[in-house]
């Protein structure tokens, strides 16, 4: 792709709130052009929305240094300061943050002077802020840019520091009038707004509606049915009813993004009415492509298959597994929470929250996976709304269910076999310990009887019961039931081992570790060699090129590991841990390239 191409592609992903799929662009593109500065600018924008701030300082600080001119990196600079101080609290954070913002000053543009400003009259420094706000309207009114969004928005903030409320809401009304679906710039100017208000400055209560994020959609529903069901669920004639009932709920929503699978019937529909409105789409597969369409497609006919191949292009497209299903219902459940989780992702980085729009009968029996085993586990009964399948089947005459086909394929395909053996779906830990290899002979008792010992004394307080565990020589293999359970554990191993290193001064070789976490299906066996029980499939061999890229003293998770963790704290009602998005990175041996997230308790931000 040209660089020109790429940055277009990338400024658009930014401004519609796709950050990890604009991340996704510039990461790479910045091995290819590492002196590009607005290649630079754009990575740390990203960077800075997914929380990966110090990432971004990294990339901004020689930027910011290097020319006072420079007002986009100055500006993303100072962002950073100013987060942290939204952390902390801290008037000092917000003095860095200000004084960082009034060095973009010599640049001439507004972006910095109205965030120093903002950042001045919530210090109690009124005249510096009335002075800058006033330079503020200057300039903005004076801009002449192909996208105004900016100028008029900070024009707004400007008035109302300057106490003219009137005058503020017709320049935010032209704004928005030019956001369109760059969600991430209504977003920004709500969070400025509200923290506005949360510090006393009068903020009109009309904005606050104007500037809502978009509303995110979780969809589950019945799959059209087969021909020879009987009594009938969803059978064919109901369609233009269902869609009918999909665009009215849609509207009353106001739904812009959506995330769901892609069977025949509901999940199919539900993407198509979306996109028909405009909509982003998002599709989790909970295995391989071709046997999902065998499974949970084909059945209902080929213009089902055709409908749903004509959807893909349009959406950004994940998998749970990329293996077989191999008669494994748990992998429906299993993508029901990574679609969970990455529906929370996306909330948490445009300041929303999921609502899970259901298109259910209530009569029909519960199925692993299925839409009512969906509906049952979703933790947010305030965000749930439901479309009754049975009171638009009874609206319905039922002439004219019987008398519309179903399109069926001539032959069924095969289905692979089971083989008597069925996986779980289970989080899976690889870590290994950096500098080992370097230790000497005489140091090996003390590495085991000494830091080993005072290890594994800190991490008995956190392992299940039921844990397996296992270790060789340097490295340590450990699977548990929930992803929460094992990323505890995770962080308590790694920072046992930084401190009891640091603590243990017979090792003259410092002593790190690199711990990868993965989630996903797979097979409880017996070891043929050993006698004893271990696990074995796709995802073991996945944490484990996992692990060497990771970095020493941190802990790298695979995307399904970080959607699962999130959708379980949601469930659980915490939020002990903040995903860290790092791009798509190249595993070892060839294991080919995948999003990876650093894990960390939210408390370590702070500090």
């Amino acid at each position: 792709m040209k660089k020109s191409s790429l940055i277009s592609q990338a400024n658009q992903l930014l401004d519609s709130g796709q950050y990890f799929l604009a991340l996704d662009l510039l990461l790479p593109a910045l091995d290819s052009w590492p002196k590009d500065r607005l290649l630079q600018q754009l990575a740390a924008k990203g960077l800075i929305r997914v929380g990966a701030e110090r990432r971004a300082e990294q990339l901004l600080g020689p930027l910011a240094g290097q020319n006072p001119s420079d007002e986009e990196s100055i500006g993303l600079l100072a962002r950073i300061y100013k987060n942290r101080w939204l952390q902390t609290g801290d008037p000092a954070d917000a003095r860095r943050a200000r004084d960082a913002y009034l060095r973009g000053q010599a640049s001439g543009g507004y972006y910095t002077l109205i965030n120093a400003a903002t950042l001045s009259r919530i210090l109690g420094e009124h005249v510096l802020a009335e002075s800058l706000a006033q330079q503020v309207v200057a300039l903005c009114r004076q801009a002449q840019e192909a996208n105004p969004y900016w100028a008029l928005a900070s024009l707004g903030e400007a008035l109302l520091l300057l106490d003219q409320p009137e005058a503020a809401l017709a320049a935010y009304g032209e704004a928005i009038a030019h956001a369109g679906r760059r969600y991430s710039l209504r977003v920004s100017s709500l969070q400025q707004l509200q923290l506005m208000a949360n510090h006393g400055i009068e903020v009109p209560a009309e904005l606050f509606d104007w500037l809502k994020p978009p509303t995110l959609l979780i969809f589950t529903g019945h799959m059209i049915d087969a021909p020879e069901r009987q009594p009938p669920r969803f059978p064919a004639a109901l369609e233009p009813a269902v869609s009918a009932a999909m665009d009215a709920e849609l509207e009353r929503l106001d739904a812009r993004i959506g995330f769901g699978s892609a069977a025949c019937g509901a999940d199919i529909l539900f993407a198509e009415r979306l996109l028909a409105r405009g909509g982003e789409l998002n599709l989790v597969l909970p295995f391989n492509l071709d046997e999902f369409i065998r499974t949970s497609v084909a059945f209902a006919g080929d213009h089902w298959v055709e409908r749903l191949q004509r959807l893909l292009p349009q959406a950004n497209l994940r998998y749970a597994t990329r293996e077989l299903y191999l008669q494994d219902d748990l992998l429906f459940a299993y993508t029901n929470r990574i679609i969970s989780g990455y529906a929370l992702l996306r909330a948490e980085l445009l300041a929303t929250q999921p609502s899970l729009l259901a298109l259910v009968d209530g009569a029909s029996r519960s199925k692993t996976g299925g839409a009512l085993s969906f509906v049952s586990s979703w933790p947010f009964a305030e965000r749930l709304h439901r479309i009754d399948l049975a009171t638009l089947r009874a609206s319905t005459p039922l002439p004219a269910i019987s008398t519309i086909p179903t399109q069926v394929p001539e032959t069924p395909a095969a289905q692979p076999e089971r083989q008597g053996y069925s996986r779980q779906i289970k989080a899976l830990l690889f870590a290994d310990f950096v500098g080992f290899s370097k230790l000497r002979d005489e140091q090996a008792p003390v590495f085991v009887n000494q830091l080993l010992a005072e290890v594994s004394q800190r991490l008995r307080p956190v392992t299940p019961a039921d844990a397996f565990l296992n270790t060789w020589g340097d490295a340590i293999f450990a699977v548990m039931d929930n992803a929460c359970q094992i990323a505890t554990y995770a962080l308590t191993l790694s920072d046992a081992v930084r401190e009891e290193s640091d603590n243990c001064t017979e090792l003259d070789t410092p002593i790190g570790i690199r711990i990868a976490l993965n989630a996903g299906p797979v097979f409880e066996m017996q070891d043929q060699i050993t006698g004893k029980q271990n696990f074995y499939g796709f995802h073991v061999n996945r944490t484990a090129r996992l692990e060497p890229i990771t970095e020493g003293g941190r802990v790298f998770a695979t995307e399904q590991f970080a959607a699962l963790l999130i959708a379980e704290q949601a469930e659980q009602g915490q939020s002990e841990f903040h995903c860290e998005y790092l791009g798509a990175l190249s595993f070892a041996k060839a294991f080919g390239s995948e999003p990876v997230y650093a894990i960390r308790r939210k408390s370590e931000q702070q500090r």
